[in-house]
C-alpha cells in the first residue's frame, strides 16, 4: 500500500495565505453562482484549495448544475496555470444563467481554461476525455448507477497508472456528524426516492457513511472489493489539524470560509501497489446497448416472420389434405371439362 497522495486538511493549511489574500474574490464568485444549498462557501474553499495543493494538469468535473465547483476549479486553474477544467453535465444552467453572472466578476480570459460541455456523461469516451493528462483531479458529483459504472468501469482503469485523486460529494461521515442514524418517519432509502423526498432526508447508512445518492453504494462496493482506503474530508480536518491550527484557520479565514465539515469523501488507486490486481465493473456504452437492442429486435422480427410463414405453410398443407379441398379440386376440373368457367 502506497502512502496517501492527498490531504484536504493540509491543502487548506498550506494554502491559507492565498485563501486569505483572495477572500473577496472567492466570496464574489460564490455569490455569483448563488447556489449555497448545493455547496457551502467553506466546501467551495475546500475544493479550491485542493486544486491549488494537488496541482493537476486536468480537473474533470462530472456533474455541474449551476456551477459552484466549476467556479472553484476554474479559479484555481487560472492561478496554477498549465491546468484545464473539463466539466460534463446535462444541465444547461451554466450556459443559460451562471456564466453571465460570473462574467461580471472575472475577465473573459478566465474562461479560456474551462471546457463546460452540455453532454450525457455516458456518451463521452473516457480515453479522449483524459487525453495525455498525467495528473488528474476528478469530482464525481453526477448521480445514478449508470454514471457509477462509467466512473468505475471506464474512467478508473485509465486513471490507475496516472497520478489522480477522486472527490465524491454528498456523503456524510457519521463519525463526525451523528444523528442521521434514525429512520424517523421515512421509509428505506432506494434509488430514486429522493425525487419524492427532495430534502434528502431519506438516506442509506453504510458503516460510517450516510448518503442519499446512488454512488455511495457503488463507492463502498468498489473500495471494499479492492481493499482500497476510503477517506473523508471530515476525517482529514478533524484528525490531521491540531487544535491550534484549527483555531488559526478560523481566525484567519472566518467561520464562513473555513469549516472542518466537508460532507465529501475521496479515494485514489495510487494508494495500491502498482502490481496489485484491481477489480473494475463492466461498463457498456448506451450506443452499444442501442445497437444490441436494435440487432436483437431485428433478429426477433425475422424469427417471428419465419415462424408465421411456417405456420401458414402448415395451415395450407392441412387444408390441401382435407376432403373438402380434394372435392373442391375435382369440382374445378369438372367445370373446366364442361366449359363452365364463365358460369
Amino acid at each position: 500500500m502506497q502512502s496517501s497522495p492527498f490531504s484536504p486538511a493540509f491543502a487548506v493549511w498550506n494554502q491559507r495565505q492565498v485563501l486569505q489574500q483572495r477572500r473577496d474574490r472567492l466570496q464574489a464568485l460564490f455569490h455569483a453562482v448563488d447556489d449555497p444549498d448545493s455547496l457551502a462557501l467553506a466546501q467551495w474553499v475546500h475544493l479550491y484549495a485542493a486544486v491549488l495543493e494537488f496541482k493537476p494538469d486536468l480537473v474533470l468535473e462530472l456533474g455541474r448544475n449551476l456551477g459552484n465547483s466549476t467556479c472553484a476549479f476554474t479559479e484555481a486553474a487560472n492561478q496554477i496555470g498549465n491546468c484545464r477544467v473539463v466539466s460534463l453535465c446535462r444541465s444547461t444552467n451554466w450556459q443559460e444563467s451562471t456564466r453571465s453572472r460570473v462574467s461580471q466578476v472575472v475577465p473573459v480570459e478566465w474562461f479560456q481554461l474551462l471546457d463546460a460541455r452540455v453532454a450525457d456523461i455516458l456518451q463521452v469516451e473516457a480515453k479522449a476525455l483524459l487525453g495525455n493528462s498525467q495528473r488528474i483531479l476528478v469530482l464525481w458529483d453526477a448521480h445514478g448507477f449508470d454514471v457509477a459504472e462509467y466512473m468505475l468501469g471506464s474512467l478508473m482503469p485509465l486513471l490507475k497508472n496516472r497520478e489522480h485523486v477522486v472527490l465524491v460529494h454528498d456523503i456524510t461521515d457519521l463519525r463526525y456528524h451523528a444523528g442521521q442514524e434514525s429512520y424517523g418517519d421515512k421509509p428505506l432509502w432506494r434509488a430514486g426516492n429522493d425525487d419524492i423526498y427532495s430534502d434528502h432526508t431519506v438516506r442509506v447508512v453504510l458503516g460510517h457513511l450516510s448518503s442519499a445518492v446512488e454512488q455511495a453504494i457503488a463507492l463502498v462496493d468498489f473500495t471494499s472489493r479492492n481493499h482500497l482506503p476510503l477517506h473523508s474530508a471530515d476525517e482529514s480536518f478533524y484528525t490531521e489539524l491540531s487544535h491550534e491550527q484549527n483555531n488559526a484557520l478560523v481566525d484567519l479565514l472566518g467561520d464562513q470560509l473555513f469549516s472542518r465539515n466537508g460532507h465529501w469523501f475521496w479515494f485514489s488507486l495510487n494508494e495500491t501497489n502498482e502490481s496489485a490486481l484491481v477489480h473494475f465493473p463492466k461498463f457498456t456504452s448506451p450506443d452499444f446497448d442501442e445497437q444490441l437492442n436494435s440487432s436483437s429486435s431485428s433478429r426477433l422480427n425475422t424469427e417471428q416472420l419465419h415462424a408465421e410463414v411456417k405456420l401458414l405453410k402448415s395451415t395450407i398443407a392441412g387444408m390441401e389434405s382435407s376432403k373438402f379441398w380434394k372435392i373442391r379440386l375435382l369440382w374445378l376440373k369438372l367445370k373446366n371439362l364442361l366449359g363452365m368457367d364463365s358460369v
